[in-house]
């Protein structure tokens, strides 16, 4: 076998990415591989690395050119992971109001951003209504861009991070709605993924799984969310497995891993279905 591949019968799990530094949250967008990293060091302070987004043009699904940071996309410090709509809506969190100050606490926020021309435009922070001393992150956007899911640890919820859902209705988001306890644990649930059939991914460290961070899918039927299904071997691993997205066909995607043969905290995986031999 490979170092770094995984395979069952029908499924193979192929490390593409495994740097020294964190690489996480890959998601395919126009022709290139959006991701985040913490590869360049701080300029004032070398022991920081803050993480931007990064996007490396596809030569195909698993090889990619030098991976740059797009211009007008990341704040001055900690940035993503990203999320695309269909149309080009781009949302990512990042720190609201950064500061070198170590007694000051730098909470994440949602941002927004459009992909027009071939170029982002300038980000904002996005409006839910929420408090302010609480992290907002992990956005997951439909591909209509009038569902939003996302992290975070604001009071009230289940755990140390749950997942809310706010719906964009005329034109206006709706208040963030908790998941519910069908989804939302005593643990963390992060890394939210939509798909455009419907279900949700997601990665959870307090519903039962066979490592640290296991990926779980979901789908909403009767005005509820499903019992979660845990994704097993290979996609999940002993260790921490999340920030998982699939295709339309569901085919091929990447997901994030720290499993053996990784040479960081976090690195890139590519895996694919492989047709059954006729």
């Amino acid at each position: 076998m490979v170092q770094g591949q995984i395979t069952d019968s029908c499924h193979l799990v192929k490390l593409i990415l495994n740097s020294k530094y964190d690489d996480f949250g890959a998601i395919p967008y126009n022709d290139y591989l959006y991701f985040v990293s913490n590869r360049k060091p701080d300029a004032l302070f070398s022991e920081n690395r803050y993480t931007d987004i990064y996007k490396a043009r596809l030569i195909n699904d698993t090889t990619f050119e030098k991976p740059q940071r797009p211009s007008k996309l990341n704040t001055r410090f900690n940035n993503g992971p990203i999320s695309f709509s269909k149309k080009g809506e781009v949302f990512f969190s990042a720190n609201r109001n950064p500061s070198y100050n170590s007694k000051s606490v730098n909470y994440l926020v949602l941002f927004t951003s459009a992909f027009v021309n071939q170029k982002f435009t300038k980000w904002a922070e996005l409006d839910l209504g929420l408090k302010a001393r609480n992290n907002y992150t992990h956005p997951a956007i439909n591909s209509n861009a009038d569902i939003l899911v996302f992290a975070s640890d604001m009071p009230g919820g289940f755990g140390g991070t749950d997942l809310y859902i706010c719906y964009k209705i005329k034109g206006i988001w709706s208040a963030a709605r908790n998941l519910g306890e069908n989804i939302n644990t005593k643990g963390n649930e992060i890394s939210p993924f939509l798909h455009p059939d419907g279900s949700l991914y997601f990665a959870s460290n307090g519903l039962n799984g066979i490592g640290g961070y296991d990926i779980f899918i979901t789908f909403f039927i009767n005005d509820f969310w499903e019992i979660p299904r845990n994704l097993k071997f290979p996609y999940n691993s002993t260790a921490d497995d999340y920030f998982y997205y699939c295709s339309n066909d569901k085919s091929t995607g990447y997901l994030t891993s720290n499993r053996e043969g990784t040479k960081s905290n976090r690195d890139i995986y590519y895996f694919f279905i492989k047709k059954p031999t006729q």
